[in-house]
């Protein structure tokens, strides 16, 4: 097995939202604290009952997804919309009915993976609080096992060890919520054995077919500062490491294969470069070569196929996105898909030999549909679509676009427009993504942005510095510059460049974002504020030095990552407030709509509360929906319907904005 390092700030989680009746409250917020609860909307009674059609179209569960090949591919599995809108694990069967393996009520299901032949693995948390934990289905009885039944511990990162049919590895912080420690497990003996030691000098491992730790790493000895980055290698059998590399804290460095024919290491860096590219290191002499990189682009993706001893593929972000194929194996592959299937597609599962894959188109404007590809007989299978109400008519065009910053910097992003309609004078939604350091808007169906062009919007999406994908320059450029430096510049100039080329009705310009992208859509509000004629916040942060001073234990060095490059919220106090749009509520002039997890564990439910009292004690207007049983972002179909009704209920009777 190979797998990328699983190291705590990825567990912890950077701000993205993951975007029965619920368990919604009323409160009376406190006349003298912001930070009490603050008056949200009624609670839901009874199933809820959809309101728009676009609702119906873009947030009803799939009927089908997530299609998965058993190892040796005698199995396929798939997830299925029940009539309360959970999604069920399914095994797909010759001839009968499928059978169903899960009956979860609550709860959905947060992604799954064959743990062997006959056993699948899934991850429940409760209610969104993002303590995973990881269950195992026997497929032939249909028994569920909790494998890692401990409180408050998340568990992530699980990976199969190719050779060694039933173990399996994983990440846990049930040692110290900080730290996500490595696991391996046999799943028929279920023990679980630690695959690390506190007086290890080396750790994170990463792992061969064998299950055998062939690199490790460490902070570079005397490196109070944490600077450095040294990852040690071992040959097969062998027990002891020497060093292979010192990278840069910010440089990216994964290992992606392992050919031991050639005694090669195949690696994603950006190691003494601007831009990720893959690499090669020979084991005999420790030299790195590069083996593939994009002049202008990171190498975002990049792997073998079981056919291949050579590098099989590379993904970047160019334009539409570029799946670009590099062995003749693999083109001659690439030919049969693009001509029979689709031309924008990815590889949902792969049986451990190669010959058969399940694909998925992901074109923007095409419904997603699953084929099973078998690569001897170059054959297809269809296996069905993901939302079968939903019509090609029903979804817009999204086209990447570019355009100059202030500074004159080239800045890319990607823009749809409803069907059917002038393509001028049109109201707009700005939708900036949430992370934000190395995240990233690609081409591709995305369910927020067809939902508003239905309701005939246009969105832009932009991919402001600090956004991942265009090298390491341009991600750094976004450090220490939240809400009145350049990230946010990046945003308003986005809006103005739409305002010039005549597609913005300068007067009906919206801002709407998730986590990150709900701090930039109040920071677009307080700092900007005669750009907007409204704002939603969708788990957004408000006051960054709230924020940085509750961040919840699991996200370890994470939390040294955001102190240094966003700011510290014991040194930096008169900057964080600068920048959080809290302390600037008297700026903020447009209709505010917010919503909130109360189990959010990345953005407390504070940030949101803090926001809404201040500025109902100002008199300006703010919805707020918060919903009991939800995390960082609503997961829930109807949590998930309710959100998206009223957001479009709260669009449309947003008044023009005569302050521009």
């Amino acid at each position: 097995m190979e797998t990328k390092l699983l190291p705590c700030l990825l567990l912890a989680g950077l701000l993205s939202a993951c975007a029965n009746t619920t368990n919604d409250t009323t409160s009376t917020p406190s006349a003298t604290s912001d930070t009490q609860q603050a008056d949200s909307m009624p609670a839901l009674v009874g199933p809820y009952q959809v309101k728009h059609q676009a609702v119906d179209l873009f947030f009803k569960k799939p009927a089908i997804s997530n299609f998965q090949l058993s190892p040796n591919g005698m199995h396929i599995s798939y997830l299925a919309r029940n009539e309360q809108g959970r999604m069920q694990l399914f095994l797909k069967t010759d001839g009968q009915q499928d059978k169903q393996l899960t009956q979860v009520t609550s709860q959905n299901l947060d992604g799954y993976l064959w743990l062997d032949d006959n056993h699948l693995g899934y991850y429940q948390d409760n209610d969104g609080d993002e303590n995973y934990q990881l269950n195992m289905i026997n497929v032939d009885t249909g028994t569920i096992t909790n494998l890692t039944p401990f409180p408050s511990t998340r568990v992530g990162g699980v990976q199969r060890i190719k050779n060694k049919p039933g173990k399996i590895t994983f990440y846990m912080n049930k040692e110290d919520k900080r730290y996500f420690y490595p696991y391996s497990l046999d799943i028929n003996t279920k023990r679980i054995t630690p695959e690390f030691a506190r007086s290890d000098s080396l750790w994170g491992p990463i792992y061969d077919q064998d299950g055998f730790a062939r690199v490790k790493q460490r902070w570079a000895p005397n490196d109070d500062r944490y600077e450095k980055m040294e990852y040690h290698y071992r040959h097969p059998g062998d027990m002891t490491f020497s060093k292979l590399i010192t990278v840069n804290k910010d440089d990216d460095f994964s290992i992606i294969h392992f050919n031991d024919a050639t005694n090669e290491i195949f690696a994603l860096t950006n190691h003494n470069s601007d831009k990720v590219r893959v690499v090669k290191f020979d084991m005999d002499t420790h030299q790195m070569a590069t083996v593939f990189e994009h002049a202008d682009y990171d190498v975002l993706g990049a792997g073998f196929i079981p056919q291949d001893n050579e590098l099989s593929w590379v993904y970047f972000a160019e334009g539409k996105g570029k799946l670009k194929p590099l062995s003749p194996t693999t083109k001659k592959l690439y030919q049969v898909i693009e001509s029979k299937f689709s031309t924008h597609f990815t590889v949902n599962s792969m049986t451990q030999d190669g010959k058969k894959v399940i694909l998925a188109n992901t074109d923007a404007n095409i419904p997603v549909e699953y084929m099973l590809f078998d690569t001897e007989t170059q054959s297809f299978t269809a296996l069905g679509k993901a939302s079968p109400w939903l019509k090609s008519e029903h979804l817009s065009d999204m086209r990447p676009i570019q355009f100059q910053a202030r500074d004159d910097l080239t800045i890319h992003g990607l823009l749809t427009l409803p069907r059917n309609k002038e393509k001028t004078n049109l109201p707009i939604v700005i939708l900036p993504h949430g992370g934000p350091f190395g995240v990233l808007d690609t081409w591709g169906y995305n369910p927020e942005v067809q939902m508003l062009a239905h309701q005939d919007y246009g969105v832009l999406q932009i991919n402001y510095r600090g956004s991942g994908g265009y090298g390491k320059e341009f991600l750094t450029a976004g450090f220490n510059q939240f809400g009145t430096g350049s990230m946010q510049h990046d945003i308003t100039d986005g809006v103005k460049w739409l305002i010039e080329q005549g597609i913005a009705d300068p007067k009906r310009v919206m801002i709407y974002g998730a986590s990150y992208g709900g701090y930039a859509t109040l920071a677009g509000l307080t700092f900007t504020p005669d750009l907007y004629a409204c704002g939603v916040d969708y788990v957004g942060i408000s006051n960054l030095h709230t924020f940085l001073m509750n961040m919840d234990e699991s996200w370890g060095m994470g939390r040294e990552f955001w102190l240094e490059n966003v700011g510290n919220p014991y040194t930096d106090i008169k900057k964080l407030k600068e920048i959080s749009p809290y302390y600037h509520v008297d700026k903020i002039k447009a209709p505010l709509f917010v919503a909130q997890g109360a189990q959010d564990p990345r953005v407390k439910q504070q940030e949101s509360d803090q926001i809404v009292n201040a500025l109902r004690k100002r008199g300006v207007e703010v919805k707020y929906m918060l919903k009991q049983d939800e995390g960082h972002g609503f997961h829930k179909e109807e949590n998930q319907q309710h959100f998206y009704d009223e957001m479009i209920d709260f669009l449309a009777s947003c008044p023009a904005n005569n302050r521009i």
